[in-house]
């Protein structure tokens, strides 16, 4: 654990971690000052006592500012909104259909996150049939092809009112541990375009699981 007191936010991240991820850059491009706190999950920092007092089920992120301490990556983002102005990452209230599909959006990432394990976990279980690692690939794919589609319907690069809001940065750390897992989204080009436009923005590149730069993934979903 890392510990560097110079700002009032504390974030507990892994590399890795998608749900970490996002937190880590919905925070960059809010440009909030936090202390970055890197656990790692090999020597089991999640589960010691101290960091437990802040989050009992021992996982990633956790994010402290003053008297609050958050550890649900969807609330944070919401939290992070709703508390600093210094960059709107949600449509205003006066536009609420485009602030209610931002939020749908939002937590219809929670799908994208479950098909991705459910067939990352089918591919690493060594008495996997051709049939069950079918299903869940198939079920993975259904799910790319709706994200491909609210990417072509709204034409704009983003998933809403054509800029980057926390749908967005929900999606992008999905995406990228698709690619490192092999899937270039040659049939997704719309996704493909999303997440190569996504990958140049600096609070992303200042963000990528520094455990990435020198090792690959498992070569799970390389026919994408």
């Amino acid at each position: 654990m890392t510990e560097a007191k110079t700002a009032k936010i504390d974030i507990y991240w892994g590399s890795g971690s998608t749900p970490a991820w996002k937190v880590l850059i919905a925070a960059n491009e809010k440009g909030l000052q936090y202390n970055s706190h890197l656990l790692s999950f090999d020597k089991k920092e999640t589960h010691t006592a101290e960091f437990l007092k802040l989050n009992p089920r021992g996982k990633v992120p956790v994010y402290c500012e003053g008297d609050i301490v958050l550890y649900e990556s969807n609330a944070i983002l919401l939290f992070i909104e709703a508390h600093h102005k210094e960059k709107a990452l949600l449509p205003k209230a006066d536009k609420p259909i485009a602030l209610g599909m931002a939020l749908m959006r939002l937590q219809e990432t929670n799908n994208l996150n479950e098909a991705i394990t459910d067939a990352f976990r089918m591919h690493l279980n060594k008495e996997k049939t051709d049939e069950s690692m079918k299903t869940k690939v198939d079920a993975l794919l259904t799910e790319l092809g709706y994200w491909e589609q609210y990417l072509k319907l709204e034409n704009t690069g983003f998933l809403v009112g054509g800029t980057i809001t926390l749908a967005d940065i929900a999606l992008f750390p999905y995406l990228a541990f698709l690619n490192r897992q092999g899937a270039d989204f040659r049939n997704h080009p719309n996704l493909a375009a999303f997440h190569k436009s996504m990958l140049s923005r600096e609070s992303v590149k200042s963000s990528l699981p520094p455990h990435w730069a020198n090792s690959k993934g498992y070569g799970a979903f390389t026919t994408f």
